[in-house]
């Protein structure tokens, strides 16, 4: 039996993965349709997802030794529990693999002449590797990278401030609301619905159930923080043409760095960043991706398909979505709606059944 996890480490494990690769590209998703208000979006999904948070714990600490995976067939019955939580499996197989993509997308634009699978493969090892290690060591690894982490994204912020310009956030709700919605819309699936996942950990892995709420509660509120202080400052210093144009707006944004001609290139920075983060999404979906299937398929020892999985996961990350076009339909038109479905309207519809059952019916 895997130990369990103190509230620190949930906090910077549940800060550092549903912070993940939202960190590099969320701002140009939003500019596209918010403008110069895609700040105002942030601000928006910032306090839905709060209230989703709410919902998550709230479902994860009425049944104390039951995952994510367990939790559907307590509420909605054993056969249509089973349905849904295999769905939960494949939506965290598809984020594992499809943050994969992203780390090999990524290092092609860096490295232009290795080979995407070269790329990748190292990340995948790691991650096959953390699952046999457990989830205290990937914990472990988060209180690492947290103040590391933290560190690089305030001296970039602080550095880049000198080039801020007001005027590119201006006029204020321009267009309305609207499309203030619409951009809270494109980041929630990013930054609010993927927090489901920690329902795999939480409270069954934790010491202290109310430290752990709080814990994934502040975990969240350092994500959206980031988000939110990372289009703006993106907004003020490019403008929200520029953001809204580019793929990796971030990137750009930490180019503007020149102190004194001496103090430059801190895109590097920005990439170790993302490297960081977007490796503890990946690891956190694949871990609770491989505990899922076991618990649905009864295997008592999850590790001996960790390996199995791994190869899969690198064979699908580089030949399912052979270019950014077919990565960005998917997005669209498949992991939006699969993310909503998994990480909005199911847990709501849980919450609406459990507490018909728990008032009207008086069962659990």
């Amino acid at each position: 039996m895997e130990n369990k996890l103190t509230s620190h480490q949930l906090f910077t494990l549940s800060a550092l993965s549903i912070l993940g690769g939202s960190l590099l590209v969320v701002s140009s998703s939003v500019a596209v349709v918010a403008k110069q208000d895609a700040w105002l979006s942030a601000l928006v999904a910032m306090a839905a997802g709060l209230l989703m948070m709410c919902i998550y714990c709230y479902l994860g600490s009425r049944y104390m030794r039951v995952t994510l995976i367990g939790l559907p067939q307590k509420i909605f019955g054993k056969w249509i529990g089973k349905i849904v939580a295999a769905g939960y499996v494949l939506f965290m197989f598809t984020t594992a693999y499809g943050v994969a993509w992203w780390v090999g997308n990524f290092g092609a634009h860096t490295m232009h002449e290795t080979p995407v699978p070269i790329i990748i493969l190292p990340y995948v090892i790691a991650m096959v590797i953390g699952v046999y290690y457990g989830i205290e060591s990937i914990a472990r690894a988060s209180e690492w990278f947290y103040p590391f982490v933290t560190i690089l994204f305030v001296g970039s912020i602080i550095l880049v401030l000198p080039n801020a310009k007001l005027e590119y956030i201006t006029p204020v709700l321009e267009n309305g609301v609207a499309p203030i919605l619409k951009g809270s819309f494109r980041l929630a699936p990013i930054i609010i619905f993927v927090g489901i996942v920690m329902l795999m950990i939480y409270p069954n892995n934790i010491e202290n159930v109310k430290s752990g709420r709080k814990a994934i509660m502040k975990g969240y509120l350092w994500c959206s923080t980031v988000v939110l202080i990372t289009i703006l400052v993106s907004v003020l210093v490019l403008g929200s043409a520029i953001v809204a144009r580019s793929s990796f707006p971030t990137v750009l944004l930490v180019k503007e760095i020149n102190v004194g001609n001496l103090l430059t290139r801190f895109e590097y920075a920005i990439s170790i960043m993302w490297i960081i983060t977007e490796f503890m999404v990946g690891i956190l979906f694949f871990y609770t991706c491989i505990k899922g299937l076991s618990e649905l398929i009864g295997l008592k020892d999850h590790k001996k398909i960790a390996a199995p999985m791994g190869l899969i996961v690198f064979i699908l990350s580089w030949s399912v979505d052979p270019s950014s076009i077919e990565q960005a339909n998917w997005n669209s038109f498949g992991f939006n709606p699969h993310s909503s479905l998994f990480g909005f309207i199911l847990p709501v519809l849980m919450l609406i059944i459990f507490v018909i059952k728990k008032r009207i019916l008086n069962i659990q």
